[in-house]
């Protein structure tokens, strides 16, 4: 079967290049591992999918013999079947430095950023999913996502703009199950744009869609 270029491999690399650990998640089946195992081919990268029991029960029972035996660079398909391995892998990039050395992928998206967020905050690529997720589900129904990141010349930003219908959606990603209602103040930066403004929120690690305040919501990761 002919392989079928994705936007998403320009992101992948350009992540691994700023990123120790890179993570891809989405629904099963989606072309996710097609995808990486096309973009390491030709390199030293070992793959190994925790789909299967033999290396998977390594994984979960001795994670750090499966650290050593799958030394980096190395991708790591369905990882969320042993989330034993996240305080490993971070110890492993924490010494070694160098980016790109962890891949990895998961299909069961809620459960996996919550470990990753416990584990290795600061050394995964994060807004770059919720970014993709959203563009992925716009050009799957034949629309153009305008999207926009803010950033002023005092160094304030706001993560990502969302524009339907000319109207300004704020949201600020972040790694959180406890999110502050004082993240949303930034969006009092807008009010001068000349932009018609809509709710803003915040989407984090926190279980279930709620109000902050009048105006701005928590939007849980698995609903992007």
């Amino acid at each position: 079967m002919r392989y079928i270029k994705r936007d998403m491999e320009e992101v992948l690399l350009r992540v691994s290049s700023q990123f120790k650990v890179v993570l891809v998640t989405g629904p099963r089946q989606v072309g996710k591992t097609t995808m990486m195992k096309t973009l390491m081919e030709g390199t030293s990268r070992k793959y190994v999918s925790l789909d299967d029991m033999t290396a998977r029960q390594l994984a979960k029972n001795d994670p750090g013999m499966f650290i050593k035996t799958y030394s980096p660079p190395v991708f790591i398909d369905e990882v969320q079947y042993a989330p034993e391995l996240f305080s490993y892998i971070k110890m492993q990039v924490d010494e070694r430095q160098q980016n790109g050395d962890y891949w990895l992928s998961g299909s069961q998206i809620f459960r996996l950023m919550r470990g990753v967020s416990e584990s290795l905050a600061g050394r995964v690529g994060l807004e770059n999913f919720v970014v993709s997720e959203v563009k992925k589900g716009y050009f799957n129904s034949g629309k153009m996502p305008y999207l926009h990141y803010y950033r002023d010349k005092d160094n304030k930003e706001i993560d990502l703009l969302w524009e339907v219908n000319g109207t300004l959606y704020p949201l600020e990603i972040k790694k959180t199950s406890s999110p502050d209602v004082r993240l949303t103040k930034v969006f009092g930066l807008l009010e001068k744009s000349g932009k018609v403004l809509g709710n803003g929120g915040i989407v984090c690690l926190y279980d279930d869609f709620l109000p902050l305040d009048r105006e701005n919501f928590i939007i849980p990761i698995r609903c992007i």
